[in-house]
């Protein structure tokens, strides 16, 4: 009785917040990026899974850099604000434009937003949430006030699993289940490690004309 009437004095953010080890609002702090490294795992040819080392460099929703290592070198996808995408192919040596940025700016907006959870969303009494700034993203919690499958659309779902405390008391998850149409893919992460700073410079090619982020004393 005591912890139903806990729970029930608090808010459904609060709530949340507590479930994820969160402080209700972001830190001051610039370190808010993200770095996970893993594998993906996906279905190949004769219905075989394979599976490929996977690292996520994560600096905003349309700020990233995915690394995929397979036996024929690294694949290198760039996103740079959501409007400037590069890709290097494996055993390529150059950085070419992207024409399709759908698929690594939807992955992107949903991996910020789910590592974030639940700031910048809407907590409703029955067990779901909405993000603030896009109607179409919907969120279901799971028993403990964290996150478990979001709803991009009608075709777009994400389930998140494997969550594990750090010793800070901020949880995270470490396996991510994509699902679009007919297509799956598992993204399972030994390490999720926030609190990092990256420079938009390190999600664009050598060189490019795009003015960069200064560092000012």
């Amino acid at each position: 009785f005591t912890i139903f009437v806990l729970a029930f004095q608090q808010s459904p953010l609060e709530l949340c917040c507590q479930a994820r080890g969160f402080e209700k609002s972001p830190p001051a702090s610039p370190s808010q990026h993200y770095f996970l490294t893993g594998k993906k795992e996906v279905m190949g040819p004769n219905k075989k899974i394979v599976s490929e080392r996977l690292q996520i460099f994560l600096a905003g929703p349309n700020l990233v850099r995915v690394i995929n290592s397979t036996p024929n070198g690294n694949q290198v996808q760039l996103l740079h604000f959501g409007k400037n995408g590069w890709k290097k192919n494996p055993g390529g040596t150059e950085l070419y434009p992207m024409k399709n940025l759908l698929d690594l700016q939807r992955k992107s907006t949903c991996r910020w937003i789910c590592l974030r959870f639940p700031w910048g969303w809407k907590i409703h009494p029955d067990g779901s949430a909405s993000l603030i700034s896009e109607n179409e993203i919907r969120m279901q919690l799971d028993s403990d006030y964290r996150p478990k499958t979001l709803h991009w659309g009608n075709g777009f779902t994400l389930s998140l699993h494997d969550w594990r405390k750090r010793k800070d008391g901020r949880w995270f998850p470490h396996q991510w289940n994509w699902h679009q149409g007919n297509e799956q893919e598992v993204e399972k992460f030994y390490l999720v490690e926030p609190d990092a700073l990256w420079l938009d410079s390190g999600f664009m090619p050598p060189n490019s004309e795009i003015p960069t982020w200064k560092a000012v004393r």
